[in-house]
């Protein structure tokens, strides 16, 4: 028998799963009409960003399909199309805008391992997340009392002992930790998630780029 494919949740149901756990996420448009999105724009905050969301896009900032510091329409316009040139011919995908916010950068991740059941990942997060390779994990779900030593763990810590400007409060991050913990020891159709960045500072946690995995057909529409 083949092995099944992973395939991306739609944004809608990848949102509804957050909200269910109360994990902070920054608010965004989908679309793929370029009238609505210049609306929209008008009405945020700037800088925004713009992203290709869908369920084949992967590796978004790779390929140029993450637009950072939109100031003016005419930015945004071309963004849009270095977006849509960037895309392959056949791809499947709508525009995402969200206000763009600023902070330390981490990565929280799940896994629903077939050896050693879910699993917990925390560590420095954003475009270097793989070079640095600062990570460590925990079976999931896991307790409050583990979320902080995961947390001591890896140089993330810094970000609660506070670095630079950067200062989050460490039991807002636990908590996050544990929230997160629970998704993927509750929601069985979720394989797999990767939230990187949440960006971190006073204001608390929030996930920037969200993906979840599943192998069900009816996750993904």
């Amino acid at each position: 028998m083949d092995n099944p494919q992973k395939m991306l949740l739609s944004y809608s149901k990848t949102i509804d799963i957050l909200n269910k756990y109360q994990l902070n996420h920054v608010s965004g448009i989908v679309t793929d009409d370029a009238n609505e999105l210049r609306w929209n724009f008008l009405k945020m905050n700037k800088p925004v960003v713009l992203k290709a969301t869908g369920k084949t896009i992967f590796h978004k900032t790779e390929k140029g399909q993450v637009i950072l510091n939109i100031n003016s329409p005419e930015e945004l316009d071309n963004a849009v199309n270095k977006i849509r040139k960037t895309s392959p011919a056949n791809a499947d995908f709508e525009f995402l805008l969200q206000p763009q916010i600023s902070g330390g950068e981490i990565i929280v991740g799940g896994k629903n391992d077939s050896n050693f059941g879910p699993i917990i990942l925390f560590g420095m997060g954003g475009i270097y997340a793989q070079m640095i390779n600062d990570v460590a994990t925990r079976p999931a779900p896991i307790s409050k009392k583990s979320a902080g030593q995961l947390i001591l763990s890896t140089k993330a810590n810094a970000f609660c002992e506070g670095f630079r400007s950067i200062k989050v409060d460490r039991k807002i991050l636990e908590n996050f930790v544990v929230r997160a913990s629970k998704l993927i020891a509750n929601e069985k159709k979720v394989v797999e998630f990767d939230f990187n960045p949440v960006i971190v500072g006073n204001f608390g946690a929030t996930i920037v780029d969200a993906k979840l995995y599943t192998y069900s057909e009816d996750m993904i529409l």
